[in-house]
């Protein structure tokens, strides 16, 4: 039987280093589309994705993050106590800005849809085998699940007891 992936933080480093090399220059597009679906699709983050200093500061921090993430493509556990700390943050962060957790949660789900359709998008265009596609998707899976459980906690310590 095969592990979880939400178990196996290794499932990034055993994908070949193309598949970051493919989509880091590509990175910047992500971001913005990332940040265009999150306004599109969840109405309280619609106001603070507009144009202005909010949206340029979404876009950079999912930029960051998504390169953060294309860099443990090949490499061995390289993040998870820093991204989890992050998704922490951000959960306590919408808290005090007002933020519901479901709307951060549902912020990184839209996000890392959208991201996963880039990746299998940019890794078709460069000859990558279904197995790689099938290596990121679960990748992205148990991401998606551990980030959602670090916002939950986030939020969780700022509420009032």
């Amino acid at each position: 039987m095969r592990g979880s992936a939400a178990s196996d933080s290794s499932v990034w480093s055993r994908l070949p280093h193309e598949l970051g090399d493919a989509v880091r220059p590509r990175i910047p597009e992500i971001a913005r589309a990332c940040v265009d679906a999150v306004a599109a699709e969840i109405p309280e983050y619609s106001g603070k994705f507009a144009d202005g200093p909010g949206r340029v500061a979404a876009i950079e921090l999912t930029r960051r993050g998504i390169e953060r993430d294309v860099d443990r493509v090949g490499t061995p556990a390289l993040w998870q106590a820093d991204r989890l700390a992050e998704f922490r943050r951000h959960g306590r962060d919408a808290f005090h800005s007002g933020l519901s957790r479901e709307a951060v949660q549902a912020a990184v789900r839209v996000s890392s849809r959208v991201t996963w359709r880039w990746i299998a998008d940019i890794a078709r265009e460069a000859g990558l085998s279904g197995d790689v596609l099938y290596g990121a998707a679960e990748g992205m899976f148990a991401d998606v699940e551990t980030s959602m459980a670090a916002v939950a906690e986030g939020t969780a310590r700022r509420r009032p007891r």
